[in-house]
C-alpha cells in the first residue's frame, strides 16, 4: 500500500499523486489518508526510463535517477518537469499505466484509484 494525506475529502484535483511507503511520513500534509493498491495497478514496466532517456538525451543511469527519485514525497525529479509530463502525454503514456513505483513509494497517476482510510 501507498499513502497520500491531505487537507480535506474533497482535495482531489491532483492528476499525478506523490505517496509514500510509509504512513506517518505524509501525516504532516492533512488529516485525511488515501491509499493507493499496487497489487492490482497497471504499473509502470520501464517505459518511463526510456522515454526520459529520449526526452532528457541522457544515459539509462542518468534516467532512473530522475524516474526513480530517493525521495519522491520532497523531491519528484522528472515527474515535476511539466514539460517532460506533457511530453509523456502526448505519447499515450498515461493510457497504459496507472503508476509507477519508487524507492520510497509511488506515483499515482489517478487520484481517482484511491480509496480513504480510517
Amino acid at each position: 500500500m501507498k499513502y497520500w494525506n491531505h487537507r480535506n475529502e474533497n482535495e482531489l484535483n491532483e492528476e499525478i499523486v506523490f505517496c509514500a511507503d510509509d504512513r506517518e511520513s505524509c501525516e504532516h500534509y492533512g488529516p485525511v489518508c488515501r491509499v493507493f493498491d499496487t497489487d492490482s495497478a497497471r504499473l509502470d514496466d520501464g517505459t518511463a526510463v526510456k522515454m526520459a532517456m529520449d526526452f532528457y538525451q541522457v544515459d539509462e543511469d542518468e534516467a532512473k535517477k530522475t524516474i526513480y527519485p530517493e525521495r519522491v514525497v520532497s523531491y519528484a525529479g522528472a515527474w515535476d518537469d511539466i514539460e517532460f509530463i506533457n511530453y509523456l502525454y502526448d505519447n499515450n503514456y498515461f493510457s497504459d499505466f496507472d503508476a509507477i513505483e519508487t524507492g520510497d513509494g509511488a506515483i499515482v497517476f489517478d487520484a481517482s484509484l484511491m480509496t480513504i482510510v480510517k
